[in-house]
């Protein structure tokens, strides 16, 4: 049967959510309706569907899991007896919300909002006895009944739940691709879902907070060198900044200077690839001579184009000075053994050029290793790890480019440039003034 929503429950609630989460209450769902029930009756408000009746206390719970259900954000009903408030403002939403359903239904195209309100009236499947199972793995808050040392364990460690599909033959052991397969629907291999304990997250930041609360703020404060103050405290970095533009055609005289540079040209490397590659010649022809001074530049390139990326670090005026290696590993942590390129082996690392230009004595040097160990994600996207390399190596606040960049690379403190993303965003005002410049010539 369905439930209408009672409005003057979520009334009550927003008048007093302070008193009803404070002492002696507690959040306590029987002494919550009991007050509700003496607040109806001051109010002369006891014709609402929570009446003097059987099972009304039944109803009471079921407008609590309606509520919930609108709007997990408002309201949360923890366990069996208590509930507690995440954002009660957000009560009052739902209270508009409905009011504005029936004032619409009395219209004449009032039928398509009554059809949604009774969608959002539809009991969740999950309801089913069929589900129970799944849900009992997924739902590891509630750890009363189970263990101590199981419990523990649930609540300090990161677990991998198998996901059972139809068409799943366990016997035939893990996905190669596992979390990047593209045929999640029709593989029959076995896939998992990563759980993290919300506690362990909790757990880990506080940690980090109170190290960095220690920290002595004298030993926070670096001094400025030609690309800035690289304190982190001094000033906040520049927003993430981007152009749409075909790089091999883009006027990168546009952009002024940068200390660092990070590559990932889209080299063919003679596979199907759902985006779009470069030849040869046209990278080595990108005009990437211009855009430092002195500085670093990394460059990403695959097993085939490693002499031609060192070539082309040569022609730019860079000297090689680094390689750096990533490891890729898959959902499980484990090493990738069965990738999707190499015509002979398959590819489970990849290879990161890094070309110094000039003498830049300011770059801070010893602190990283040449290796990142890291999972993949989609296609040809690279670790993050590496921005927080080239940051240490460079300042936070110095000017940094990324080329061949997607809108899944923007990032504070960089600009980037490629085809595949979305629009124009340039705060620099000089920078501006010069695309703007540069348009208008066209």
């Amino acid at each position: 049967m369905e439930i209408g929503l009672n409005t003057h429950i979520l009334s009550f609630f927003i008048e007093n959510s302070f008193y009803l989460l404070a002492s002696p209450i507690s959040g306590s769902i029987h002494s919550i309706y009991c007050i509700f029930k003496e607040w109806q009756i001051k109010r002369g408000n006891n014709d609402s569907p929570v009446s003097n009746q059987t099972g009304e206390y039944e109803q009471f719970l079921k407008q609590l899991d309606l509520i919930q259900r609108l709007d997990s954000h408002a309201i949360l009903r923890e366990d069996k007896e208590t509930i507690s408030f995440i954002n009660h403002e957000n009560l009052q939403e739902i209270i508009d919300q409905s009011q504005g359903l029936r004032d619409l239904e009395s219209k004449s195209d009032g039928k398509q909002l009554k059809s949604l309100n009774d969608l959002i009236s539809t009991p969740f499947s999950t309801s089913d006895s069929k589900y129970e199972q799944l849900l009992s793995l997924l739902n590891y808050q509630n750890t009363g009944s189970y263990p101590a040392e199981l419990t523990r364990c649930l609540e300090a460690k990161i677990h991998f739940i198998p996901v059972i599909k139809s068409h799943t033959d366990p016997s035939l052991g893990d996905c190669s691709y596992l979390d990047t397969c593209h045929k999640s629907d029709t593989c029959r291999y076995l896939h998992y879902l990563k759980h993290v304990p919300e506690d362990l997250i909790i757990e880990k930041t506080a940690q980090c907070d109170a190290f960095n609360a220690n920290i002595p703020f004298w030993e926070k404060i670096s001094p400025f060198d030609k690309n800035g103050s690289v304190s982190n405290i001094s000033r906040d970095q520049l927003d993430s900044q981007w152009i749409n533009c075909d790089v091999r055609t883009f006027d990168f005289s546009i952009l002024g200077k940068f200390a660092a540079v990070i590559a990932d040209p889209a080299w063919n490397i003679h596979m199907n690839l759902p985006y779009g590659t470069c030849n040869d010649t046209e990278l080595l022809n990108l005009p990437l001579a211009n855009i430092q001074d002195e500085g670093i530049l990394m460059l990403w390139v695959t097993g085939r184009a490693i002499e031609i990326g060192k070539e082309s670090l040569s022609k730019w005026g860079y000297t090689l000075k680094n390689e750096l290696i990533w490891v890729k590993t898959n959902q499980l942590s484990r090493t990738i053994c069965t990738g999707r390129t190499g015509h002979w082996l398959n590819h489970s690392k990849e290879h990161l050029l890094v070309g110094v230009k000039g003498n830049p004595q300011w770059l801070n040097k010893g602190i990283d290793v040449d290796v990142i160990v890291s999972p993949t994600r989609e296609t040809s996207r690279k670790p993050d790890e590496l921005y927080d390399m080239v940051e240490r190596l460079v300042g936070p606040h110095a000017r940094k480019l990324e080329i061949f960049g997607r809108d899944h690379n923007l990032r504070k403190g960089w600009f980037t440039i490629g085809n595949q993303l979305s629009g124009v965003n340039i705060l620099e005002h000089d920078v501006l003034k010069r695309y703007n410049a540069s348009n208008s010539r066209k």
